[in-house]
């Protein structure tokens, strides 16, 4: 498993290698005016699309951190996994004491 961490993090390592090499050209220009703004508009581009994909969460974190404890029998479910530990019919017993 610690392997394949860490290839993922080598293989991104690489693709930003790969992209700085890939703007090399433009360090050509004494201002370098295209490179940052190049740059900027990737960013802003960037942060506006994670923006539209996880607006919503915020507002969905707050309806889940609102879900009520469920206990039955000997078990005891906490942070709205009930219906996860009665699918796998698994039982959490609680923090050990």
């Amino acid at each position: 498993m610690r392997s394949l961490v860490m290839a993922f993090s080598l293989f991104q390592t690489a693709l930003a290698s790969a992209i700085g090499e890939a703007f090399n050209p433009l360090s050509a220009d004494p201002l370098l005016t295209a490179n940052y703004g190049l740059s900027m508009g990737l960013a802003i581009l960037g942060g506006t699309l994670f923006w539209l994909q996880f607006r919503g969460q915020d507002r969905d974190e707050d309806k889940l951190n609102m879900l009520p404890t469920v206990s039955g029998g000997d078990c005891f479910w906490s942070d709205g996994r009930a219906w996860l530990m009665q699918v796998l019919g698994t039982c959490w017993h609680g923090p050990p004491s």
